[in-house]
């Protein structure tokens, strides 16, 4: 039967504390990247993630990608492994993806959330986006 891609998420963050193992989840922030590009870089991240891993659409400009039996580790893995799929469709704005892991209490909207709060303070970490910065 077809369970609604939101629904999964919550049966697979259940599944991750009954199983009591570790869950991560990024949340992109699509609004750099043009409306008609976004099915494509959906299916090119999909391509690129394992068979468990569930990648959603979130809300209009945030992808959810939640990543089951993954810790902060392996998830900044993931993440340094589809930046450069999703910078190819950014241009120069830099790629900015949020992790937040999973705690026993968390929901879905709670892990997002986090993952927002985590995006937001890295970017306030980086150099402001008007500022020279020469060729590294």
């Amino acid at each position: 039967k077809n369970i609604p891609p939101l629904e999964q998420l919550e049966l697979t963050l259940h599944s991750a504390k009954q199983g009591d193992y570790p869950l991560s989840l990024l949340l992109l922030n699509a609004s750099q990247i043009r409306q008609v590009d976004l099915p494509g870089l959906l299916d090119k991240l999909q391509d690129k993630l394992r068979e468990q891993d569930k990648l959603l659409r979130y809300s209009i400009d945030e992808v959810v990608i939640v990543l089951p039996y993954t810790s902060t580790v392996g998830a900044q893995r993931v993440v340094n492994q589809i930046t450069p799929t999703i910078q190819t469709l950014q241009g120069t704005s830099k790629v900015n993806i949020g992790v937040a892991v999973m705690q026993q209490f968390d929901t879905l909207e709670s892990l997002v959330k986090r993952a927002s709060i985590n995006r937001l303070g890295k970017l306030k970490g980086s150099e402001p986006l008007n500022s020279y910065s020469p060729a590294k």
